[in-house]
């Protein structure tokens, strides 16, 4: 009996606190928040002078409270809510495909709580201030498939970046500072833009996942330290001038699912051991100067392999014992 009561009461504890907790929270949601950080509206304000629109996609940008409920929200904002002090502050800002045309201000760098920046698909053009590293919240950054111009200096010290998507544009210069300062990095795509240079041999991108810098200009060996990425799904370095060979080590990839490493100028054997990777799909190596004979493994594991364009790699010899490259791909 005394164990009963027990257990009753601890489970009536639990559930007096669990509402507790409940009430609060709900509580919170509906005390007013009526005023947006002032620091954060004029930046948004700097941003609206900044850029044009012919539609008026920015429209609603009126007022000063661009985080307010409802349909005064101000288009693409995103708020974080200080309950204590009753002020929201700006945490995230989508203005993707809106036909923006301007340049990025140097008040930017205001922004000391937003997570995410998403400028994708518009018409945006000039260079990417260095202020933005002032940015020290930001975990997202996306500018694709505008006309950015300039290096990505500004990017430097920005410490808690994850994911960096800047395909598409016509930026430039080395990556091996950005590469070595942003070690929090999970997702970067830099394709399709005209950065030079050799990639930083030791990489210490433990967090990534995906890894694109193809269709730019970048030479010398394949970096060694990507052996330490083991969360790497997609890796595409294609449509550059690297040299050298593929590092054995980046056999121990397992999570790897896609490597194109198609249109450059490699050379040596294949790693055999790339064949049992247990997730990998596609394996591109096209037009390069690869050598050897493919292992038999690589198509017996159902990967969509592209080897076309390597005069002495092989996959069989024909019957005269010569080297039988033909095949493309595997389904």
């Amino acid at each position: 009996m005394m164990k009963h009561r027990r257990n009753s009461t601890w489970k009536c504890g639990w559930m007096f606190f669990a509402a507790t907790v409940l009430s609060a929270l709900t509580l919170a949601q509906c005390i007013p928040v009526n005023r947006t950080f002032t620091t954060d509206v004029i930046t948004l304000n700097q941003l609206k002078s900044s850029f044009q629109s012919s539609v008026g996609a920015l429209s609603s940008w009126k007022g000063w409270h661009p985080c307010a409920e409802g349909p005064a929200r101000w288009r693409g904002i995103g708020c974080l809510k200080d309950l204590k002090k009753r002020v929201a502050y700006v945490d995230k800002i989508d203005l993707r495909g809106l036909g923006l045309q301007g340049t990025i201000p140097r008040a930017i760098g205001n922004f000391k709580n937003l997570r995410s920046l998403d400028l994708s698909n518009n018409s945006l053009s000039g260079k990417l201030p260095l202020e933005m590293a002032k940015m020290m919240s930001l975990k997202t950054l996306i500018l694709d498939n505008n006309q950015f111009t300039g290096n990505v200096r500004g990017l430097i010290g920005i410490p808690n970046l994850k994911i960096l998507s800047l395909a598409n544009n016509q930026l430039f210069g080395r990556l091996r500072d950005v590469l070595l300062d942003l070690v929090m990095l999970e997702h970067v795509v830099l394709s399709r833009n005209n950065f030079k240079g050799v990639l930083p041999r030791s990489i210490h991108l433990r967090n990534l996942k995906v890894f694109d810098l193809s269709h730019n200009q970048l030479f010398g060996n394949l970096p060694f330290g990507l052996r330490r990425s083991k969360q790497l799904q997609k890796l595409d370095l294609s449509f550059n001038n690297f040299t050298g060979v593929i590092p054995p080590i980046w056999g121990s990839l397992k999570s790897l699912q896609e490597l194109e490493l198609q249109n450059n100028k490699l050379s040596g054997p294949v790693p055999p051991q790339f064949a049992y990777l247990p997730k990998l799909k596609e394996l591109f190596l096209m037009n390069n100067n690869f050598s050897g004979m493919l292992g038999r493994a690589f198509l017996t594991q159902g990967i969509v392999l592209g080897i076309s364009g390597n005069r002495y790699l092989c996959t069989d010899f024909d019957s005269n014992g010569r080297c039988d490259a033909r095949l493309t791909t595997r389904p």
